[in-house]
């Protein structure tokens, strides 16, 4: 092996070396960095319960616990106990006889109890001044309870209140265990009953019913009767701030209505921009136009819960799809309690209309609570006011204690966006994978899917511009769920506005909800829910305000927005470069009509080099045409061979057949991800152009309307379109070289025309329900590629271009002086 050789080999070896460190290095680097993650995960996994069950855990003076000494003068202890029904329940191995004295923990004064009975295997005793029985709760076989368990003995290491858990019977502690005898207590309304005695040693749960030698002395505890919806009158109670307007039904304690408050002077912090829909809902159908739709109570200043008999008239946008009234003020189409915004949902239908009663309300925050034979449950809403770091937040709160499996908490039916002949919903997730958050878009159903093999960080349900997002904070059950409900079920607002033309037929509206299962553990569960738009700013404000400063990680709301599109797997990257120019733009002009036209006019800079390009090369194929005529007709009768000379012909003139096809090509990827942009850019939904003519530019021009509704047109016109057609029409005229005496034009011409005019006719069709956004940025790139081919025409230098002559005539007298034929070839003049 030569020097050289052994040189490469060395330096090959090395080079390899160098790079599996440098990439063992980044595996590395990228291993620790998922360790500390996981670290700092489970660090805050366990900050959490304890929190939680801090929070579950009962203070000692909610609870009857009773002191109980063997003397008169309370010095010689012998355990905490119970309360209940003048009834003392304590533990001791003592033998004992007679009395014992006990007092309430922290007074002072005792009081003398004869022992009623007692218990030998379990060391129960019952101490009471009379003989009176205690009541006992039972254990049930269904559903998740907390159980507060008192220490018999107290230690400056031991706490003498922990909580426990009961999971369809199976009795557990989730944090901290008692090292002593306890008394277990199960909460019963407002007051708490003795339920069993846990021993430590055994780690078992024995139930008070079960200790025959005290049955003379317990109660069994009784079922309360349940309530349902037929008995109760539904009513209505609201929080509001000057971000939404939220409307709460006591029945299901769930949201009813969701109104975002529009931009105006009085709302200057509101991102919400009234259309046309809200203009003609207010003014046409004013008795459907109250926010909220039925009387309510609010809190005022003082706390105070006052009843108010109507809403307002107008000045909000409805999130939820709400009833629809008749003008004589009859409910013509319901929304059931089952569609109702963080409802909670089972299998059986009268889950979804349970009654619940409010037990607090002031001005940020209402709590509801629900009893069943078998659960309870407490839901608590939190609407914080002035809080410009988070808006659009709602804090939400919810605690199924007893049997709460197979429930599911649903996200509501959003109100449809109309846009281009259609509607824009749209529902996404975001799971943890591998230690890595991905963003995962969910296919609408057709009618009902479960999904069990994903457990989502958050879900987002979205119309196209707003959205609700369903953030669980706390462990919950794993999957998801996503329903299909029709539009002639739950109608949307537009339907009504659209019934006399048909314009907003309710086939084409359904409506889709997500649902998240709730925990089996019988712990408060928290979600961070946002119902607004999604609009970039109010995104990003939430991503910064809620990134975890322990793990750096971003709670990626900024995601929930959807670029929707048949092609959206294209135009996705082309519409978030759109947007990026376009914002730099409004900054610039703080007009987003004139940021879509400085974008046209960035991109057209942009691309300037290849349209040249193209523009010169279309020049050349014009110059050649004679010389491909005169192939075609040397060839006529042999296609084959005068492809290939045809081919030669413009590989040695340097011209690209296709060139001209490559400004169309290139454009329509950002043709196709503006028009997605202005269907999913909440930004520009509501931005006016010119007042009274382009007041919206997600949706088409406006110059005027009329009553009748014709194919295609419907009853309004749209200039925008029209002079979109009327530019592509003299574009064409501008940049043709065909003759104008149509006798003169070649067979090639008059197809090219007659193709022209065919696109001019149907793009002007294809635009004319287009959003006016889209059409002022095609109209603006024509133009601007219109003075392009003029200014590349006007300094284009045309190549000598031999073309074939006929052959001259032949003179009398032989070929006696005549000149050589030549083979020279003349310039083609386009």
């Amino acid at each position: 092996m030569d020097k050289r050789t052994l040189l490469f080999v060395v330096s090959l070896s090395l080079t390899l070396f160098v790079v599996q460190l440098f990439f063992n290095y980044q595996n590395v680097t990228s291993d620790m960095e998922w360790r500390q993650q996981q670290i700092a995960r489970a660090a805050m996994m366990q900050e959490r319960l304890e929190q939680d069950v801090a929070k579950r855990t009962e203070t000692e003076t909610s609870l009857p616990i009773q002191e109980v000494f063997a003397d008169a003068s309370g010095i010689e202890f012998l355990s905490y106990g119970v309360e209940n029904n003048g009834v003392t329940l304590f533990l001791s191995d003592r033998n004992l006889d007679g009395e014992v004295y006990v007092r309430k923990q922290g007074e002072g004064s005792l009081k003398r109890r004869k022992i009623l009975a007692h218990e030998d295997s379990q060391h129960v005793f019952l101490a009471s001044a009379s003989d009176q029985k205690v009541s006992v709760s039972y254990a049930r076989s269904r559903g998740n309870y907390d159980i507060q368990v008192v220490s018999s003995q107290n230690t400056e290491d031991q706490h003498l209140v922990f909580l426990a858990e009961t999971k369809d019977g199976h009795f557990s502690f989730p944090l901290n265990v008692p090292s002593f005898p306890s008394i277990a207590l199960s909460r019963e309304g407002d007051h708490f009953l003795p339920l069993g005695i846990y021993q430590p040693n055994t780690g078992e749960l024995k139930l008070l019913n079960q200790l025959e030698d005290l049955s003379s002395y317990t109660i069994a505890l009784t079922a309360p009767k349940q309530a349902t919806a037929a008995d109760t009158e539904e009513k209505y109670y609201v929080l509001e701030n000057e971000y939404q307007q939220l409307v709460f039904s006591n029945i299901g304690a769930a949201l009813v209505e969701i109104n975002l408050p529009l931009e105006s002077e009085e709302n200057s912090y509101s991102v919400v921009r009234p259309i046309e829909i809200d203009r003609d809902i207010l003014e046409d159908y004013p008795h459907n136009a109250l926010f909220p739709k039925y009387a309510y109570y609010k809190a005022d200043a003082r706390g105070e819960v006052v009843k108010h008999e109507k809403g307002k008239e107008g000045g909000y946008y409805p999130l939820l799809r709400r009833d629809i009234l008749s003008p004589d003020g009859l409910i013509a189409s319901r929304v059931k309690p089952e569609h109702y915004a963080l409802n909670i949902l089972s299998k059986y239908p009268e889950m979804a209309e349970l009654p619940f009663q409010m037990s607090f309300m002031d001005k940020e925050k209402i709590v509801f609570e629900a009893r069943q034979p078998h659960r309870r449950i407490t839901k608590t809403y939190t609407l914080q006011q002035e809080n410009h770091d988070s808006p659009y937040i709602i804090d939400f709160e919810v605690q199924v204690e007893g049997d709460s499996q197979g429930l599911w908490l649903s996200s509501g039916l959003l109100d449809a966006e109309w846009m281009s002949g259609s509607s824009m919903p749209a529902q996404k997730l975001r799971n943890l994978r591998q230690g890595k958050t991905e963003i995962e878009s969910i296919s609408l159903p057709k009618s009902s899917t479960v999904v069990n093999n994903s457990a989502p960080d958050w879900v987002c349900n979205s119309n196209g511009f707003f959205g609700v997002i369903l953030d669980p904070l706390t462990e919950i059950g794993r999957g998801y769920r996503t329903d299909k409900v029709d539009g002639e079920l739950v109608p949307s607002r537009l339907v009504e506005v659209g019934a006399p033309l048909g314009r907003y037929p309710a086939s084409s509206l359904p409506a889709y909800k997500l649902l998240l299962p709730l925990n089996q553990s019988g712990s408060v569960m928290k979600f961070r829910v946002f119902a607004g738009p999604l609009a970039a700013d109010v995104l990003h404000t939430l991503d910064k305000t809620y990134t975890n400063s322990a793990t750096g990680e971003s709670t990626d709301y900024i995601e929930s927005q959807t670029v929707k599109g048949w092609f959206s797997f294209i135009s996705a990257p082309f519409s978030k470069l759109l947007f990026w120019v376009m914002s730099a733009c409004y900054f610039l002009t703080q007009s987003w009509a004139f940021s879509i036209i400085l974008l046209t006019v960035a991109l057209k800079l942009m691309l300037w080099p290849l349209s040249s390009w193209s523009i010169r090369s279309m020049r050349r194929m014009q110059e050649i045409t004679p010389l491909v005529q005169a192939i075609q007709e040397k060839h006529k009768n042999d296609s084959q061979k005068a492809q290939v000379e045809i081919m030669n012909l413009y590989r040695d003139k340097g011209v690209n057949p296709l060139g001209g096809c490559f400004p169309i090509l290139i454009q329509m990827p950002f043709l196709i991800g503006m028009f997605d942009l202005l269907k999913s850019s909440f930004e520009l939904r509501g931005q006016p152009f010119i007042t009274g003519w382009i007041d919206n530019l997600t949706a088409p021009d406006v110059l005027f309307s009329w009553g009748q509704s014709f194919w295609i047109i419907g009853n309004e016109f749209h200039l925008l379109p029209i002079l979109l057609g009327l530019t592509m029409f003299f574009q064409q005229r501008f940049s043709s070289t065909a003759p104008k005496d149509p006798n003169l034009m070649t067979e090639q011409q008059r197809q090219q025309k007659a193709m022209g005019t065919m696109m001019t006719v149907v793009f002007t069709v294809m635009f004319y329900n287009f959003p006016s956004g889209l059409n002022l940025y095609w109209i603006s790139s024509m133009l601007l590629g219109w003075g392009q081919q003029w200014l590349t025409n006007r300094n284009y230098q045309p190549t000598k271009t031999d073309t074939p002559q006929p052959p001259a005539p032949k003179k009398k007298g032989g070929n006696r002086g005549k000149k050589p034929r030549s083979n020279k070839l003349s310039i083609a003049q386009s």
